[in-house]
């Protein structure tokens, strides 16, 4: 199998040259490969680190900046029937290329419908607050994105970050959304794809080294864009909605109602034992990992649900506003 892979980046000279260089040690897969870098016009020195590799990368600038248009970039710029995506930030095993080719060969012998197959993605330290959040399913919120284990199975979305997709699959729904940007541009390609009857395996322990800011002020405002893009989502294509996001839109709300009922009727403040049980929660997800910041993780736990919910609303406000702009 022939392969392109693809890195997107903007102003990430930190990390680059750190990604290439894993790339670049990939053991063989028994097919050709060529690396591109779609920048969105860096003003850093992204664009002089991908030169310094020489011939070995290729790349591309593109003003239009957003992850979306980056990877459409990418698509279009291909050589080779297949695609794997990961992000500067990251750095990939050495095994990475050959275990996603060996994955999809074998799972396309028997599914002539497969798309992509992909792994998880941690923190560069593995027994972080975040990472052992991440590696569950309080933390994920049913995303297989940050679990480091699990078995081989069918899932509706996969991380961009760390991905191998058929090139035809992706055209054949229209490559990325640009007017996404930067929010949740996967998974509604992903989405997209299983509504055309395409298939998405997740496989385990492929998983890259994130490499992002992982502070709990970094972590929330990530979740709360992730709830932006969910909403977003959401009201394109409704029948992505489901219980789960139906919880998390309720879950504020019912806090402060019950807090205001609680004022009358003390019975109603039950509710509020999320908080303890959360709190609890951490603690025993850190002893399974054999961690201490068990509170910490509680802590990490609560910010991903609060700013998720947050998000979330924050998507509604701005769906709501656009459309009335749009009437009137």
């Amino acid at each position: 199998m022939d392969v392109t892979i693809a890195v997107v980046t903007y102003n990430a000279a930190e990390y680059l040259k750190n990604c290439l260089d894993s790339i670049l040690r990939q053991e063989s897969h028994n097919g050709r490969t060529e690396i591109l870098v779609v920048d969105g016009c860096s003003s850093d020195r992204t664009q002089e680190i991908a030169h310094s590799f020489g011939s070995r990368v290729r790349l591309i600038e593109n003003p239009k900046r957003t992850i979306a248009a980056n990877r459409n970039v990418a698509l279009r710029e291909a050589s080779f029937a297949f695609i794997a995506f990961t992000d500067a930030d990251c750095v990939v095993p050495q095994n990475w290329l050959f275990l996603l080719v060996s994955a999809f060969n074998r799972l396309a012998q028997k599914n002539s419908c497969l798309a992509a197959v992909g792994g998880g993605n941690q923190p560069p330290e593995s027994l972080s607050p975040v990472s052992i959040a991440l590696d569950s399913f309080l933390g994920s919120l049913g995303s297989v994105q940050g679990m480091a284990s699990g078995k081989e199975r069918p899932v509706f979305s996969l991380a961009n970050l760390n991905v191998l997709y058929s090139k035809a699959a992706l055209e054949s729904v229209g490559g990325y959304d640009g007017s996404l940007a930067n929010l949740c541009e996967d998974t509604d390609l992903n989405y997209r794809l299983i509504k055309s009857g395409w298939k998405l395996y997740f496989i385990p322990g492929v998983i890259v080294t994130h490499y992002a800011k992982v502070d709990f002020v970094s972590w929330c405002r990530k979740m709360y864009l992730y709830g932006v893009g969910r909403a977003i989502i959401i009201y394109k294509h409704r029948s992505f909605f489901n219980s789960g996001y139906l919880l998390a839109s309720f879950f504020l709300p019912v806090l402060l109602i019950s807090g205001l009922i609680g004022l009358f009727w003390p019975w109603a403040l039950l509710v509020w034992l999320y908080f303890p049980f959360i709190i609890c929660a951490g603690f025993v997800l850190a002893f399974k990992k054999s961690s201490l910041a068990g509170l910490s993780v509680g802590i990490v736990l609560l910010g991903t649900h609060i700013f998720y919910a947050l998000g979330l609303w924050r998507g509604v406000c701005v769906i709501i506003l656009q459309h009335e702009i749009a009437k009137g």
